[in-house]
């Protein structure tokens, strides 16, 4: 039988393409209750989200055992960047996507924060996105706390 190493929780490494470190443990635990937080550098201010260990800004190690530190952000951004995927992974190597089939991936700044977040934008079509378009984030029917939760982002109405 094949062991898996897991992290924090019921997640089975092996069985997800993606895994986060234990110093982002309590941003994805607060996906269960529909809220994206980040953490406020202590000496500067930078307020990270995702979070980070240490400030880009001014090198202080940020400090994620202090609740103080952390902060509930908007669920809302703006994108900075985009790209549209024209070619996905089968098996047996990769294929051209369907008009229908492509993914638009943004790179967007939430409100409040000061650090980027790369997520799928799904609502909009390549000839609707653009940069400075307004988004919010679009959560999973049921959330348990995984990075799965936060299902992707749509245009802000």
């Amino acid at each position: 039988m094949e062991e898996h190493i897991s992290t924090s929780g019921t997640w089975p490494l092996s069985a997800f393409r993606w895994k986060t470190e234990r110093f982002m443990d309590r941003y994805v635990e607060a996906f269960r209750e529909r809220k994206i937080l980040g953490i406020k550098c202590a000496n500067c201010g930078t307020v990270y989200s995702p979070p980070a260990l240490i400030c880009v800004k001014c090198t202080t190690e940020l400090r994620l055992e202090r609740d103080e530190d952390w902060i509930r952000m908007s669920e809302r951004g703006t994108v900075l960047s985009y790209t549209v995927a024209y070619t996905g992974v089968a098996p047996g190597g990769l294929k051209d996507l369907s008009e229908d089939e492509r993914a638009i991936y943004v790179l967007l700044q939430l409100d409040g924060a000061d650090t980027h977040m790369l997520a799928q934008l799904e609502g909009a079509g390549e000839d609707e996105v653009r940069v400075g378009m307004r988004v919010q984030a679009a959560w999973a029917s049921e959330t348990k706390g995984a990075l799965s939760d936060l299902a992707h982002f749509v245009p802000a109405r």
